[in-house]
């Protein structure tokens, strides 16, 4: 009779064992697998693609401000890269009383992550140039980030003296009319130094977490292969 119950008590002990086993097997599985998801969209979230700039568009208006020449959208510079958009074909200058139209672009504006530069690219083989009496010569810049330009100043000029106000700023343009400006030498430059608002790329999450919840799964995974193991190894059918 003991010997029957002893038996009848092993084999209980089994059942539940195997139960706690299965329960914890699915226990495991379901915290790591919900880990590995809730981390993943938690990571997707917070490292969002760096914000998109741009496109910058530039104009050229000249020579009044109902005349609009557009020179191009342009992406806005990576690190290391510059925009260089060259302007200025049509215009008429004058020089000791004499005039002249350039059959080419002049000028050109670079633009970087950080400066903003306009300059009279030829060195020497044209001659000064003064805008007639009531002529604008506004090159523009404005992107379609309405808070993007975040500050402006001029921090150099070189063969040209503007005007106080002959420069403005905005959230999202830039202008200088050329017109507002003393006689404008052969590699004249004005040099400005830009700032925007950039957003950076968040830090991605630890990887330590998914670490974790990956070594979680694989621990509910061996527990599987254990305990299946065994009951093959003690002859009995496994079950589901």
């Amino acid at each position: 009779m003991s010997l029957m119950a002893s038996s009848k008590r092993m084999s209980n002990a089994r059942k539940a064992y195997g139960a706690l086993g299965k329960a914890g097997f699915h226990s495991l599985l379901v915290v790591g697998v919900g880990l590995c998801l809730g981390i993943g969209a938690g990571t997707a979230a917070a490292t969002p693609l760096q914000q998109a700039v741009g496109p910058l568009t530039f104009d050229f208006l000249y020579p009044n401000t109902t005349t609009d020449q557009n020179l191009g959208m342009f992406a806005f510079p990576d690190t290391g890269q510059t925009v260089k958009v060259p302007f200025g074909v049509g215009v008429t200058g004058s020089f000791t009383n004499r005039f002249f139209t350039f059959g080419f672009n002049p000028f050109e504006i670079d633009v970087t992550p950080t400066t903003i530069a306009v300059e009279y690219t030829d060195s020497g083989g044209d001659p000064p140039v003064e805008f007639p009496n009531n002529e604008q010569a506004i090159i523009k810049m404005t992107t379609t980030q309405s808070s993007l330009i975040n500050l402006v100043s001029l921090e150099s000029q070189t063969g040209i003296t503007l005007t106080p106000g002959a420069f403005l700023f905005g959230s999202n343009f830039f202008q200088v009319n050329l017109a507002d400006a003393s006689t404008i030498s052969p590699g004249a430059s004005l040099d400005f130094s830009a700032s925007y608002n950039v957003s950076a790329t968040p830090a991605p999450e630890p990887a330590s977490l998914p670490l974790l919840a990956s070594g979680l799964v694989a621990l509910a995974l061996t527990c599987r292969a254990i305990r299946t193991g065994v009951r093959r190894g003690s002859g009995r059918p496994e079950t589901a």
